[in-house]
């Protein structure tokens, strides 16, 4: 909390230099309200679902909450008028992790001229999940019908979760490790396909085919 405090104060100052007109608060979130609470701006716009921020002037909720955390931000701007645009962000990677990849490849038996494919199957709320029974399916068709190796992005909490697919395809491999490693993982891999969550956001920085099932 204390590191929290030192990061937070020269983050406030600088906004204030920044003299905005409008801030839209799209995380609505305590550590975002604390924030905004201090910082001045004409305007304030909140996207909250289950609360009044009294610290905006006004409020932008959404019709349900069965959309994606990227459609309800979208949802929040269309409705004040401002119409979102494409970006094409990008991620680049150094040669060392590159090689830390290939070598999870060899080193988990993956050969590095066969098509592989990426898959992350579990999300951090249930609304963004497809669902691991969709998954195995898939996982099936793509590794018996099609030849595919297959690497399922898991934290090792979560490897039970996906019992349905590893009973299915025994020889998926899994990867449970730094977010930097995953970087280069995904880099090496042919298509990403996944649900709406940080990797699927990831592979299309890092110009990797990318499949999102909401």
């Amino acid at each position: 909390k204390k590191n929290i405090k030192t990061m937070i104060g020269p983050l406030i100052n600088e906004m204030n230099r920044a003299k905005f007109d409008l801030i839209i608060n799209l995380q609505s979130k305590n550590l975002s309200s604390l924030i905004l609470k201090k910082v001045h701006a004409r305007w304030k716009i909140d996207r909250s679902y289950y609360y009044r921020d009294k610290t905006t002037d006004v409020l932008v909720g959404c019709e349900t909450l069965k959309r994606s955390g990227i459609e309800r931000d979208l949802d929040c701007l269309r409705r004040i008028g401002l119409e979102p645009k494409d970006k094409y962000p990008e991620v680049f990677l150094q040669n060392t992790d590159i090689d830390k990849a290939k070598f999870f490849f060899t080193n988990n038996g993956l050969d590095l001229n066969k098509k592989t494919v990426f898959i992350h199957p579990v999300a951090s709320v249930g609304i963004r999940e497809w669902g691991v029974n969709n998954f195995s399916q898939l996982c099936r068709t793509l590794s018996v019908d099609h030849k595919f190796q297959i690497i399922a992005n898991v934290f090792e909490s979560e490897i039970k979760l996906i019992d349905p697919i590893i009973k299915t395809v025994p020889e998926v491999v899994i990867y449970s490790g730094s977010v930097r490693g995953m970087l280069g993982v995904i880099k090496k891999c042919d298509l990403l396909i996944g649900n709406d969550s940080g990797p699927s956001h990831l592979s299309v920085a890092m110009d990797v085919p990318t499949i999102v099932f909401n």
